[in-house]
């Protein structure tokens, strides 16, 4: 049989008497339904009620499958045990990042167009080494619906609630998610600083890139020994991060800034347009040798023209104490290709 997303090639021989006893083996390929091109061989063998299957896939991963087919002309059921080592999620299914599957188990079973089971993985993504996985999960062709997921490493976990994968178009994704004490040395070795948090996500992988928004429900977090929390709701693209809606609490004196707005973007150079209110803000949550009670509204632009920079920042009602010194202050600054002009900026500390 040989289709352009599908291809099985096999041989063998089907007995003819009571119990139909089968003894066939071949190969399989595939293309499309969300997958890279993979091969693989397959083998069965027993009883027509009761078949034993192996299957092999060989390229571009290594994944192995035993089971037995039940009722295969009836009611077709199977049960299965998957086990796999050394997978690269990106070289298997498309749009997928380079997450490395060191050792994988699952007990499997399902029909023909479905299936659910335990899976059991250990592996890295990126410099995150040491990750351990547990889900259970329920799929078909489209997609896969989490019913658990938990991932764990040293002393941090991230849990998946109502949580989904779909390559229905490419790839999309949704679920509730939650950290706890996610260190960030993981991907900044030099960051002392960790965040737990709770919040809903959906994202989206179109043609145009990635599409993802973060409904934050709390998010807490350290900074060497700052605390700061944040609420409120986040989007994401593969060129920009933004938000119109997000409320950032420093911890150490109950201060809180209030984002507008904001929007970083590195689609070409770094740019920016920013707008937030800061009550008695501590500036600590920034760097930790700025501490101190900010108030006061802040307005930044940052664009480009060519390889010049334009630019605003406008300042005002600054008042408070930074580093133990009184703060008050008010005014602008302009930058417009290689001038720097101020309108009045005063800053009094």
């Amino acid at each position: 049989f040989d289709a352009p997303d599908l291809g099985i090639d096999f041989h063998g021989n089907i007995s003819l008497e009571k119990d139909h006893n089968l003894d066939v083996m071949g190969s399989w390929r595939l293309a499309g339904y969300g997958f890279h091109p993979s091969k693989g061989t397959f083998s069965a063998g027993g009883p027509i009620e009761s078949i034993d299957v192996n299957v092999a896939l060989n390229d571009p991963s290594d994944i192995r499958v035993v089971g037995v087919i039940k009722d295969l002309f009836d009611n077709p059921t199977w049960i299965a045990d998957l086990d796999a080592r050394n997978v690269n999620i990106e070289d298997w299914i498309l749009h997928c990042p380079p997450i490395i599957l060191k050792k994988v188990h699952g007990d499997m079973s399902g029909d023909f167009g479905h299936y659910r089971g335990l899976v059991i993985a250990d592996g890295y993504w990126g410099v995150a080494d040491k990750l351990h996985l547990r889900s259970d999960i329920d799929g078909d062709v489209s997609g896969i619906a989490f019913k658990s997921l938990r991932l764990d490493r040293n002393d941090t976990s991230a849990v998946a609630t109502n949580a989904s994968i779909s390559w229905q178009k490419l790839f999309s994704w949704e679920a509730d998610l939650d950290f706890s004490n996610f260190v960030l040395s993981m991907f900044f070795p030099d960051l002392d600083a960790s965040v737990s948090s709770s919040f809903h996500s959906v994202g989206d992988v179109t043609e145009k890139g990635l599409e993802a928004s973060f409904a934050l429900k709390t998010m807490e977090g350290r900074y060497t020994d700052y605390l700061w929390s944040a609420s409120g709701n986040i989007g994401l693209t593969e060129e920009r991060i933004f938000s119109s809606d997000l409320t950032i609490t420093s911890g150490s004196v109950g201060g809180k800034a209030l984002v507008r707005y904001f929007d970083f973007s590195w689609a070409d150079k770094l740019s920016w347009k920013t707008d937030l209110d800061l009550y008695q803000f501590d500036p600590g949550f920034i760097h930790p040798e700025i501490t101190g009670k900010v108030s006061g509204r802040i307005k930044s632009v940052l664009t480009w023209e060519g390889d010049l920079p334009l630019g605003s920042l406008d300042i005002a009602d600054l008042s408070g104490e930074l580093r133990g010194s009184e703060l008050l202050g008010a005014g602008s600054i302009a930058i417009d290709g290689s001038a720097l002009s101020s309108s009045g900026l005063e800053l009094f500390l």
